[in-house]
């Protein structure tokens, strides 16, 4: 009995990782018992174990993608919005600053949990960006402090996700995703 399922990347890895024999030349995974035949039923049950824990796993990727570019959206709006139009909360702007970041690092953290590095310069980079815009937009002003508040926020987030991620990958009974 031949699977094909016509996805790539990490499934592939799981499926090497499970015995399983990839044929790359159609994308296809074959699962193959020890001894190199394939169609066992416990094989084919564990596959499909695999790929139900694939599909579960993408969805809550591509949902936590959708939040942290929504949230993305958000913050870009209230930075570059005037500054009547920025909602408050009463707590200092610091911490309303620094726990923004943190949510949006942390999604982005859990929607992207294989693209570590990136993730952190774009972080970076994003929290930069939006301070530099401030200046000039009227009535608003990017400072440097503000910005290390932003950036802290969102590598906390970030690595705190990330941590989260690895404790819920060492429950799963799937091997890690490298």
């Amino acid at each position: 009995m031949i699977v094909h399922y016509g996805f790539k990347g990490p499934a592939i890895r799981r499926a090497l990782a499970m015995r399983a024999k990839p044929t790359f030349a159609t994308n296809s995974v074959r699962p193959m018992r020890p001894g190199g035949c394939s169609g066992s039923s416990a094989d084919t049950e564990l596959h499909a174990r695999a790929l139900r824990s694939y599909i579960a796993s993408m969805t809550f990727e591509v949902f936590f993608r959708w939040i942290a570019w929504l949230l993305i959206v958000a913050l870009a709006v209230f930075t570059l919005s005037p500054i009547e139009l920025r909602p408050v909360s009463g707590a200092p702007a610091n911490l309303e600053r620094f726990v923004a970041f943190v949510v949006t690092g942390a999604a982005f953290g859990l929607g992207y949990p294989t693209r570590r590095l990136g993730l952190l310069i774009l972080l970076i980079g994003i929290a930069g960006l939006l301070e530099a815009a401030q200046n000039y937009v009227p009535g608003r002003h990017g400072r440097l402090p503000d910005g290390l508040v932003k950036v802290s926020g969102a590598l906390l987030g970030a690595a705190a996700s990330m941590f989260v991620g690895r404790q819920l990958q060492n429950r799963s009974t799937l091997p890690p995703v490298p």
